[in-house]
């Protein structure tokens, strides 16, 4: 298969356990999603939940690309599809609903993703791989208002800390390019710790303490 050769029509169906294995992938294997880093519609996905109780809440599955964006729910046990190319639309509260094409590509882009990320044999092959290693849990989470945006601080049981962004880059506060390419070290910079940019919403902090907390915590809020 050639990746990202959307044109082709897929003889599969998207449906909802499909975009359910998306976010159990999501939160067994710690993703939040990829981008290609190519200018094309779709090179760039993203899974989009909130955590009540330190569970999540997924509202979407967010694709990007070439300035334009779709958003695919489930909605009253049906799959939702929203595009837009109008950047004050980019959120699923406003973005338009799919017209027939665009569902057919939504559609094409999806499964591409689906077959990329091996889905579903990948979730039992990590599942069992996470019961063989030894068992790393959540112990901590601190939400920060920042950026426009909720951060989650995640604090593991392996002494390691994921800074979980919503988006990243954030489409509000005043980070600058330069900032924004180069966060990790700046932040590593100002806690005095290893971070490591994992993903692209996700970065990993190499310590557990509460002066870390502290230290992200007034990193963050000085960029609102």
């Amino acid at each position: 298969m050639r990746l990202f050769n959307f044109k082709k029509e897929k003889v599969e169906q998207l449906t909802v356990e499909r975009i359910e294995d998306f976010y159990r992938y999501s939160e067994i294997a710690k993703w939040a999603g990829t981008s290609k880093l190519m200018d094309k519609f779709g090179t760039g996905i993203s899974i989009e939940c909130k955590y009540e109780n330190y569970k999540p809440i997924y509202n979407a599955i967010r694709l990007y690309g070439d300035k334009k964006w779709a958003f695919v729910s489930i909605e009253n046990g049906n799959i939702k599809y929203q595009y837009t190319e109008i950047p004050s639309l980019c959120s699923t509260k406003n973005c338009p609903v799919a017209t027939d094409e665009k569902i057919l590509l939504i559609t094409n882009i999806l499964l591409t993703w689906y077959a990329e990320l091996k889905l579903p044999n990948s979730i039992s092959e990590i599942q069992k791989r996470l019961q063989e290693e030894p068992s790393v849990r959540s112990v901590k989470e601190v939400t920060i208002s920042a950026l426009g945006q909720e951060v989650v601080l995640r604090v593991l049981s392996d002494k390691t800390t994921f800074l979980i962004f919503d988006m990243f880059p954030p489409k509000r506060g005043k980070l600058t390019k330069y900032q924004v390419d180069n966060f990790e070290k700046l932040l590593a910079d100002t806690i005095k710790k290893k971070v490591v940019h994992s993903d692209r919403e996700l970065f990993v902090i190499f310590d557990d303490s509460q002066k870390m907390i502290d230290d992200v915590t007034s990193f963050l809020q000085n960029f609102l």
